[in-house]
């Protein structure tokens, strides 16, 4: 290929951001070619002897390879000249992979959970291809096959099998390969317990679940152990994150303490602070399901309490939130009573004092401060509803914290 073709081929995949390699057999390094996955998965031994044993089976003339992994990366393998010399273009993904994809991905070929992290960071880096993408290729192929037509051949990998074993592998407990497997399908199961416990709101059950995951043998995936442990923990708010979805608990409630977490495990500095942190989220995560979960209510009266909680500095008299929603005032107070058998005005009042709690906790404000952005302009009125709901006061709240973690229910 001359130099020109070269510059053509460089300059249209900078325009469309395509990542691609042009490759000199033999290759010294392959790490590139799927930035670097299959090396955090197997190790940069098995992962080059991967690359060597698929390009090398892959190397006839005039032909084009299209390839699509089990991660759903798609590569192109092509000839650039008769000296050997190929243009790889990949990894490429053709849709928006979002956290749910990724996991089932994982579980349709039976694929360790912990992956999920790794794969994640490797999508991120990646920008789906434009509609533009097929002239692309073709222009490409063109340029490079000149008068020789080429012949193209479609390959999919859908065995997972030779990965999961090289997975398996790395990550098995030294001397100890059956007793490996058997730590993996305990794991799995206590990881499936943890999420029930959790979606019932159940905090003592989890954190026994949570407690046996952690007793487990975790390989180490990563050099740096504190990267390796706070990936693991990563993962672990997603499916947390997760079981909130499934029992009803509002998106908005979730992506804040979700996004919440991540920035507070970013802040770790210590290994050994990710297993407190980590049955802190476990307790939080239970008591958002305990006081936060929709399901049982009617369409309306889930519609109320949406607009209550995420707008609890606001005007939240029964007149208001009835025009609000566009229902008679006298209608709206009768169902809510009758579904959370309590009256609007005192589940409001309970939602502010709750609010008020995880600033006590979670925040040096003062207290005139928690106050008003619970809605209250009148500290005197709003200690004596926080002393009557919660039970004490809120200075002697933040004194003494409780150690467990407040539910909407237990104060009804």
């Amino acid at each position: 290929m001359n130099q020109n073709n070269k510059n053509f081929i460089e300059k249209m995949f900078a325009a469309f951001h395509i990542p691609y390699h042009f490759l000199e057999f033999p290759c010294d390094s392959w790490e590139g070619i799927d930035l670097g996955l299959r090396q955090s998965l197997i190790g940069k031994k098995k992962a080059d002897e991967f690359w060597q044993h698929f390009f090398s089976t892959r190397n006839e003339e005039k032909t084009i390879y299209q390839f699509v992994d089990l991660f759903e990366f798609a590569y192109y393998l092509m000839p650039v000249s008769e000296d050997g010399k190929r243009l790889v273009i990949g990894p490429l993904i053709y849709n928006i992979m979002t956290d749910e994809n990724i996991i089932k991905l994982l579980e349709h070929y039976h694929l360790p959970p912990h992956l999920y992290t790794v794969v994640t960071a490797i999508y991120k880096k990646l920008t789906p291809i434009s509609d533009a993408f097929p002239i692309i290729i073709q222009l490409i192929t063109d340029t490079l096959c000149e008068e020789n037509r080429c012949r193209i051949v479609y390959e999919r990998d859908d065995d997972p099998g030779e990965l999961v074993k090289l997975i398996d592998s790395r990550f098995e407990i030294p001397g100890l390969p059956l007793q490996s497997i058997l730590q993996i399908e305990k794991r799995y199961r206590y990881e499936t317990e943890l999420i029930m416990a959790v979606t019932k709101a159940n905090v003592e059950q989890a954190a026994e679940y949570y407690n046996k995951i952690c007793a487990c043998a975790f390989p180490q995936r990563l050099n740096d152990i504190l990267r390796d442990r706070k990936d693991l923990f990563i993962t672990l708010n997603t499916l947390l994150r997760k079981a909130a979805e499934q029992v009803g608990v509002h998106p908005i409630e979730i992506d804040a303490y979700s996004n919440q977490n991540i920035r507070r495990i970013e802040e770790i500095t210590d290994p050994e602070q990710c297993h407190s942190f980590g049955l802190k989220m476990v307790y939080e995560y239970c008591r958002l399901i305990d006081s936060s979960s929709l399901l049982a209510y009617s369409l309306l009266i889930r519609r109320a309490i949406t607009y209550i909680r995420t707008n609890l500095s606001a005007d939240l008299s029964l007149h208001t939130l009835a025009k609000v929603l566009c229902v008679n005032s006298s209608y709206l107070s009768t169902l809510f009573k009758k579904e959370t058998k309590m009256s609007l005005t005192e589940f409001v009042n309970r939602c502010r004092m709750f609010q008020a709690q995880q600033y006590l906790s979670g925040t040096d404000l003062p207290i005139k401060t928690i106050a008003q952005r619970c809605g209250i302009s009148d500290i005197n009125y709003f200690t004596r509803m926080f002393k009557r709901i919660v039970g004490v006061t809120p200075r002697a709240y933040r004194m003494h914290m409780p150690s467990h973690i407040p539910s909407m229910q237990n104060q009804t």
